[in-house]
């Protein structure tokens, strides 16, 4: 089971459930002919070019042509011209908060340079469609926004469509400003998704990356990649990201960003985890083994943590909660209780996280118990997840799993 990931995810979903998520958007029935008729426009894209970054290692032929540009010391702007009137308009970040927010950052960046472009003020706006999809195994978010500039006669109206995806540890970013073209700018976003791949100087030997959903309306994504560190250690890299909206103008956005390191038995070294919601700060803290035992460290909701946790035994890693999950396929194992770290509305820091066989109607594999919720699991035969459900007030909330790679279980190399 995903206990680490799980939890993080129910506490970004929690924040989403404040609100109703809207459904209709915007339908080809409230538009006029003209412009419904150009959201059908589509286009083949013969042009090809390198897209190089020397810095980041990239170098491969994409569709479109480009040209690169350096935008000071973490980010690079291009724009790739596709044939269509508007060419794409795209970034790649090594800095950012996370796909969710820097996408929604960058749309509003867009639409302010659009109006400064047409010499007109943007006097309107609506969200046009909020998307998330994989695209060459890669999570992708995507945010198109109707706006109209000026009044009356003066009157312009157009469609900023973008996108974003992480991509090992770089962000790409790229706009389309032009109504219609979306799988043109879905195909040649996913090129530039595997010409950012070559930049990728290591492979996990486990990831996976699963959908979040609320109310079976998907929000979002959760990933999580571990790999082997020079010490034999395992290093996780992981990111929870939602983006939905909230009526007709406003977006929910939230990324959680975590990192840790645990020993191959599955237990604890240290930990950081840093989480953004709807343009403010959360938290930034920060987990580690003193000779005074755990410590807490950071920023928590603007206020500064620094405190002994009252705890001097192991915590279980995220990695290790994949272990536990494999533990938990055998026969006779019994129900198991686990201290993990756990950022709550109150930082309190570690919560008991109680795994149990399920024995009701409903086919789960296992059921999760953790600071007042219930969790249920579905795993695979090798005792990853494939889905889970949690149930709170007023919500369900669920997550399915869309890609895998590797296991939990460590190879050993064969020796000669």
């Amino acid at each position: 089971m995903l206990y680490r990931c799980q939890i993080v995810a129910l506490f970004v979903l929690l924040v989403f459930c404040q609100t109703a998520l809207a459904k209709d958007l915007i339908s080809a029935e409230q538009l006029p002919a003209w412009f419904a008729e150009s959201l059908q426009d589509e286009k083949n894209v013969p042009l090809r070019s390198y897209l190089k970054i020397r810095d980041l290692g990239i170098s491969k032929k994409v569709m479109g042509e480009l040209e690169i540009v350096p935008v000071g010391d973490s980010a690079w702007n291009f724009v790739n011209d596709i044939g269509t009137e508007s060419p794409l308009d795209c970034y790649v970040l090594t800095e950012f908060d996370g796909p969710a927010t820097s996408l929604y950052n960058m749309v509003d960046y867009g639409l302010q340079d659009a109006a400064e472009f047409n010499n007109n003020p943007l006097t309107g706006m609506r969200t046009f469609s909020v998307d998330h999809a994989v695209l060459a195994d890669t999570a992708v978010y995507s945010l198109d926004t109707l706006y109209n500039l000026g009044k009356g006669e003066e009157m312009v109206t157009g469609v900023l469509k973008a996108k974003s995806a992480q991509v090992g540890d770089n962000l790409l970013i790229c706009m389309h400003n032009e109504i219609g073209f979306r799988d043109t700018f879905t195909t040649v976003f996913t090129s530039l998704i595997d010409a950012l791949k070559t930049g990728i100087t290591r492979e996990p030997f486990f990831e996976i990356i699963m959908t979040l959903e609320m109310n079976q309306e998907q929000i979002g994504f959760s990933r999580e990649a571990f790999y082997i560190d020079a010490d034999g250690d395992i290093e996780k890299q992981g990111v929870v990201s939602a983006l939905a909206p909230k009526g007709p103008v406003a977006v929910l956005r939230s990324d959680t960003v975590s990192q840790s390191w645990s020993y191959t038995d599955g237990s604890l070294i240290n930990a950081s985890q840093y989480s953004v919601g709807n343009g403010a700060v959360a938290y930034m803290l920060f987990l580690e083994m003193t000779e005074e035992g755990w410590h807490l460290s950071g920023d928590y909701q603007g206020k500064e943590v620094d405190r002994n946790l009252k705890h001097e035994d192991t915590i279980l890693s995220d990695y290790g909660s994949h272990l536990a999950s494999l533990a938990m396929t055998e026969k006779g194992m019994e129900n198991r209780t686990y201290k993990m770290w756990a950022v709550d509305r109150n930082a309190n820091g570690l919560v008991d996280v109680i795994a149990r066989n399920y024995t009701g109607p409903d086919n789960f594999d296992y059921v999760l118990d953790v600071n007042g919720h219930r969790a249920f699991f579905h795993v695979d035969d090798a005792g990853i997840i494939k889905s889970s459900t949690i149930d709170v007030p007023h919500a369900t909330m669920s997550s399915k799993r869309v890609l895998l790679r590797g296991s939990p279980v460590i190879q050993k190399k064969e020796v000669d």
